[in-house]
């Protein structure tokens, strides 16, 4: 393999660091647009790439039967950060709860309903419950 192509796998091989470094940015931002772009760019770049490096380190003299082992699993590592960022985005976040009446409310009273599924709903005193009133709400 010659230098110049040495150099260009070298150079193609940070993108995934960058993209993953984006799609970081994205996640703790609330910016989805970027978490979606570096996760696919990091995706498409390390599918590239794979073919060239894992071969490559099985292949290699100069790195022990241990080492390989290790390689392989670290090459492999972008591909694992794709579980706990779909886990921290859409299983960790739990459903927004219901806003609850002032304290101090006794009895029940009708609310506006706060999951915007009719104009009211009945608060007992200590929870909501299945009575609603009016059409759905966003009906037309």
């Amino acid at each position: 393999m010659g230098i110049g192509k040495k150099i260009a796998i070298g150079i193609v091989s940070f993108v995934p660091l960058a993209a993953l470094g984006l799609a970081a940015y994205g996640l703790f931002e609330d910016d989805v647009a970027a978490l979606y772009i570096g996760l696919f760019v990091s995706g498409i770049v390390d599918t590239g790439l794979a073919p060239i490096f894992i071969p490559h380190v099985h292949d290699n003299p100069r790195i022990g039967k241990d080492w390989k082992i290790l390689w392989i699993a670290l090459l492999g590592l972008p591909y694992i950060t794709v579980a706990p960022l779909y886990w921290l985005v859409y299983i960790v976040p739990e459903k927004r709860r219901a806003d609850e009446p002032p304290p101090g409310q006794i009895g029940g009273a009708w609310y506006a309903d706060p999951w915007g599924q009719a104009p009211f709903r009945w608060w007992d005193g200590q929870r909501w419950t299945d009575w609603v009133t009016g059409p759905p709400a966003g009906g037309g």
